[in-house]
């Protein structure tokens, strides 16, 4: 006798796969966070080796999110346990570990002020993120233009990486590229309220 894919049967046979890690799956937000980056090593016309653990910095950062979302439900919205949980868990160690290890590479590049100005308001629009999601609020037009902000603020950390002093250049090219990201966050809500 063979199974139709879908029936409860064969439903029932296959165990659920849960990824050994967490990774965001907003397609669209990865261009946001990597074209900034590439576009201010393009501006810059150079490259030196604090480039690495800037690009490692930057991604571990975007990625931190999501684990914290699945364990923040986790505590305080889910009644049992569930297997994204130990993925989660997993994730969030790793990528906090590479947020570490790079963030004290760049230190010995980039000023200390620079650090601060940009650390602090990745925690900050992070924490706001992963608080506004866990609620439901996501969607949010304030939330998804302040991200689209902090993400095209990758093109600073590049900048910094490989001239670790400020240009004119430099807040044009994130104007720029946030207005580009903005622009195509608003047509998208204007579309699905169309």
């Amino acid at each position: 006798m063979t199974t139709v894919m879908g029936s409860p049967a064969a439903l029932e046979s296959k165990p659920e796969k849960t990824s050994r890690y967490i990774i965001p799956r907003e397609h669209g937000a990865w261009a946001v966070l990597l074209l900034p980056f590439v576009s201010a090593l393009v501006l810059a016309r150079q490259v030196h080796w604090a480039v690495i653990p800037a690009a490692l910095l930057v991604v571990g950062v975007f990625l931190l999110r999501e684990p914290l979302v699945v364990l923040w439900r986790q505590a305080s919205v889910w009644k049992e346990r569930r297997p994204e949980s130990e993925a989660a868990r997993r994730s969030l160690i790793l990528y906090l570990a590479v947020i570490a290890v790079c963030g004290a590479l760049l230190l010995w590049r980039l000023p200390l002020w620079a650090a601060a100005a940009l650390g602090a308001p990745a925690g900050a629009l992070t924490l706001a993120s992963v608080f506004l999601t866990v609620h439901n609020r996501q969607r949010s037009v304030l939330l998804q233009l302040a991200s689209a902000a902090g993400l095209s603020a990758s093109a600073v950390v590049a900048w910094l990486a490989v001239r670790p002093q400020l240009d004119p250049a430099l807040g044009w090219l994130w104007a720029l590229q946030f207005a580009h990201s903005g622009a195509a966050l608003l047509a998208v809500h204007a579309r699905l309220e169309a």
